[in-house]
């Protein structure tokens, strides 16, 4: 950290470095990344997680949105939700999926067993 690396021949300073970031979903093997300041690299968006020890995760969204207004009054919060219903959210399509496939194994295995007799008795 406090280094300093030239992307886009710009010179940024690094003010983080992390072995691992699953950015791309949980399937992600993760990769190593460094982070710089949103001062030295402005974008019109972010995400930010907060660790809370509280019950009600959502109890600390007024308390967090006030502070960013002291520091900025510009700056927008959206999208609030809890990493439970991130994960849910994330893990919808592939239990769908799942539901989907188990459904027709199960109409197969149904069939396979109800059509046996009759093929034996059909052989007769």
């Amino acid at each position: 950290m406090g280094q300093t690396v030239t992307l886009w021949d710009q010179p940024f300073r690094v003010v983080g470095v992390s072995a691992r970031v699953d950015e791309a979903g949980l399937g992600d093997e993760g990769r190593p990344a460094f982070f710089v300041s949103a001062d030295q690299f402005p974008q019109s968006g972010m995400r930010v997680a907060i660790r809370t020890g509280k019950d009600s995760p959502l109890a600390v969204v007024a308390a967090v949105r006030a502070a960013l207004r002291d520091q900025d009054p510009d700056i927008a919060v959206s999208e609030v939700q809890t990493m439970d219903a991130r994960m849910d959210r994330t893990l919808a399509q592939p239990r769908f999926r799942t539901g989907l496939v188990s459904a027709f194994a199960l109409i197969g295995l149904l069939l396979a067993v109800r059509l046996s007799p009759l093929e034996a008795l059909r052989a007769d």
